[in-house]
């Protein structure tokens, strides 16, 4: 199978048509908040992975969110 990644930048109420085809969904330039409505969102339907505005004083806390 082909994997496919995804990056967004909003949070949509339905993964359910992306996680259907997609292993990875990037959450691109997210707040903490945004981030952890994703990831409760998302599950275990696919893998998520935060991109933009990862540093070494924000990585913590992104760890965090899920």
């Amino acid at each position: 199978m082909e994997e496919v990644e995804e990056a967004v930048a909003v949070v949509d109420a339905d993964p359910s048509p992306v996680t259907g085809r997609i292993c990875r969904i990037m959450l691109d330039n997210m707040t903490l908040e945004q981030m952890k409505e994703a990831v409760k969102l998302v599950g275990t339907k696919c893998d998520t992975e935060a991109s933009g505005n990862v540093t070494m004083d924000t990585v913590n806390a992104i760890g965090g969110c899920g």
